[in-house]
């Protein structure tokens, strides 16, 4: 049976071959698929920009969160230039060997916010949420909320989160809770 199907499908690719359709079917093969995917790319990238620009509140997205790297005392830093974000991240990977990567940040349309809670004890982790928008500023929640693991520790801390916003000239309001 398997020669029988070998023969059958040679002899079926050379019909085509010597007609020239099996070139001419690949090809528009190939086109239809280049033509679809960008068109539905081009869909998704409109939709996300029309997402993002009608709701700020929910576009605050968490890049990266860990224990260890943010600063000694609490602090918030909004961050709005690369160079900025490389200098916090040269002060993370001080001791880490391999270091974090730094996150790609499009600093043209978003901007970085980091919490680091300062040193501590606990089992807490920083969270930042957005409570309210108004026109000229925006109010941001600042949690500790229990890690994930739930185990306890006498370990000495310093947790950090980063989170990446859209780029606003807005006041940026902070409310401890």
């Amino acid at each position: 049976m398997k020669l029988c199907t070998k023969k059958h499908i040679k002899a079926g690719l050379e019909m085509y071959i010597k007609k020239g359709i099996y070139i001419k079917v690949i090809a528009f093969a190939l086109f239809a698929m280049l033509a679809i995917s960008c068109s539905s790319q081009k869909a998704t990238s409109t939709a996300s920009k029309q997402a993002s620009t009608s709701n700020k509140l929910s576009a605050l997205t968490l890049v990266l969160r860990d224990n260890y790297g943010g600063s000694i005392s609490p602090e918030i830093q909004v961050i709005k230039e690369p160079s900025a974000l490389k200098d916090f991240f040269k002060g993370v990977n001080r001791t880490r060997k391999p270091g974090l990567a730094m996150p790609k940040i499009n600093f043209e349309e978003e901007m970085v916010v980091i919490v680091c809670t300062g040193e501590q004890q606990n089992n807490q982790m920083p969270a930042l949420y957005a409570i309210d928008e108004m026109e000229d500023k925006m109010i941001l929640s600042v949690q500790e909320e229990a890690k994930e693991n739930g185990s306890s520790s006498s370990a000495y801390t310093t947790p950090f989160c980063m989170y990446k916003m859209p780029l606003t000239s807005k006041e940026l309001v902070f409310q401890k809770n």
